[in-house]
């Protein structure tokens, strides 16, 4: 395995992405909010995507790109995106959803909307 391409997508997550972004939980959620409404609005949805589904169908986009043009970028960005769900789901513990990011499995548009308000402060990037 090389540890360079680990180390590299550690530190995007750790650094860049997450000034740029903001702490992965808060980012994918909002994404989540987005593609929702988005394919709600287009009547394609049948079941509301969570924010680690924002991760892993970001995982699926690196690979399809890396199978066109194989990039150690793609790579880095698909380990990064893996990091991202253990860092969701540690500051969902801490919390106190035991279930980590799993808890918003079957919610409603509402309980993602009502969990950002009472949870999220800006610039509390942890």
């Amino acid at each position: 395995m090389n540890i360079n391409i680990l180390n590299k997508a550690l530190q995007a997550v750790e650094g860049d992405r997450k000034r740029d972004y903001d702490h992965p939980l808060w980012n994918f959620l909002r994404i989540a909010l987005f593609w929702n409404a988005h394919l709600i609005s287009s009547g394609k949805l049948k079941a509301l995507i969570t924010p680690e589904e924002v991760a892993w169908l970001m995982v699926g986009l690196k690979q399809a790109r890396h199978m066109y043009t194989p990039k150690e970028d793609n790579l880095i960005d698909a380990l990064g995106y893996i990091v991202c769900i253990e860092q969701m789901n540690a500051l969902m513990r801490q919390l106190g959803y035991k279930e980590g990011v799993h808890y918003f499995e079957g919610k409603s548009l509402e309980i993602y909307h009502t969990f950002l308000e009472t949870h999220y402060e800006k610039n509390s990037i942890e």
